[in-house]
C-alpha cells in the first residue's frame, strides 16, 4: 500500500508519500477518543491465525490490495469477521494494476458492490456532505448489487454500505472518513467513523470526559484514566457491570461503587479492577 501511494507521489502531489501514516492516525485518533480498545494488525498476524480474535478489522485509505491479502480478508469475514473499508481504497494490486471490482469480482463478492470509479470532492468545487459531516476528498461511485445502503451522501449516493458474507459483514464508508481525522477537529467524521466501524459490537469500557487505556492481568483489569484538560469527575463504565468497584493501584484506596471518579488538572489516574 505504502509503495503505490510512494508511486503517486510525484511533482503537483507530493502529499500522498504521507497519505498511508496519516490515515493510520486518522482512525486511531477516532478509536482512541472514543475510547474503543484498538491494536495495529499485519498480513503477518492473520496468517498467523489471529484474525478470529478482532471482531473489527479497519482499513483505513488501503489504496492498494495484494492477492493474499484479498484472500485472508475474504476468509475473516466468511468466518464472522466485521471488516471496514474507508476511501480511496481497493484501487490497486500489489503490481499498480487496476484492481478489478465488476460483478464477479473479490471485491463485489466481498463487498457486494460494483466500484465504476473513483472522484473527489473538493471544499471550493463540489464538497462533499453526508449530513452534519463535510469533508474533502477520494469518494467511489458505487452501485450496490447485494449490500444494504445504510446511509447516503446528501446528494442520495451511497455513503456506507454493508454486505452479510457467510457469517460475517464487510462494510464500505465511502467517504475519506480515516483520512479526514488524522488532524484534531473532525467529531462529526470521529463519531460516524467509529459508529458505522463497530456496527452492533459496543466498546467494552465508556467513560465520558476522559481519555482511558485498559491492561489486562490475570487477577485484574488495568484502566489508566488520562485528563487533558481542568480538573473534573468521570464516571467509568465496564460492560456487565453495573457497579465495579475500583481500586486506586497508586495509594490502595477502594472507590465507592458508582460515584464519580475524581480526576487532576492535566493528569491521571491508574484504576484496578479485580476479577470476579
Amino acid at each position: 500500500n505504502e509503495a503505490i501511494w510512494a508511486c503517486m507521489a510525484v511533482g503537483g502531489r507530493d502529499h500522498f508519500k504521507t497519505t498511508p501514516v496519516r490515515a493510520r492516525i486518522g482512525a486511531s485518533r477516532a478509536f482512541i477518543d472514543a475510547n474503543v480498545p484498538w491494536e495495529y494488525v499485519t498480513l503477518a498476524d492473520l496468517r498467523g491465525g489471529l484474525g478470529p480474535r478482532y471482531r473489527v478489522l479497519y482499513l483505513p485509505a488501503m489504496l492498494a490490495l495484494r492477492d493474499d491479502l484479498r484472500e485472508v480478508l475474504l476468509a475473516y469475514v466468511q468466518e464472522g469477521g466485521r471488516l471496514v473499508m474507508d476511501m480511496p481504497g481497493a484501487y490497486y494490486d500489489a503490481h499498480g494494476r487496476m484492481l478489478p471490482t465488476a460483478p464477479g469480482s473479490w471485491f463485489e463478492t466481498l463487498f457486494g458492490c460494483v466500484l465504476h470509479d473513483f472522484g473527489y470532492a473538493r471544499d471550493n468545487q463540489r464538497p462533499g456532505r453526508c449530513g452534519d459531516v463535510a469533508f474533502e476528498g477520494f469518494v467511489a461511485d458505487l452501485e450496490p448489487t447485494r449490500a444494504t445502503v445504510t446511509l447516503r451522501h446528501d446528494n442520495g449516493q451511497p455513503a456506507v454500505t454493508e454486505a452479510r458474507v457467510g457469517r460475517g459483514t464487510a462494510v464500505l464508508l465511502n467517504l475519506p472518513a480515516s483520512l479526514s481525522c488524522w488532524k484534531p477537529g473532525a467529531p462529526a467524521m470521529q463519531r460516524l467513523l467509529v459508529r458505522h466501524a463497530l456496527g452492533r459490537h459496543k466498546s467494552p469500557y465508556a467513560c465520558d470526559g476522559a481519555l482511558v487505556y485498559r491492561l489486562a492481568a490475570p487477577g485484574a483489569d488495568h484502566y489508566f484514566l488520562i485528563n487533558d484538560g481542568p480538573a473534573t469527575t468521570v464516571r467509568l463504565r465496564v460492560q456487565g457491570l453495573a457497579r465495579p468497584r475500583f481500586e486506586d493501584a497508586v495509594d490502595g484506596e477502594t472507590l465507592a461503587p458508582g460515584r464519580p471518579i475524581a480526576l487532576e488538572a492535566h493528569g491521571g489516574r491508574w484504576l484496578r479492577l479485580p476479577r470476579p
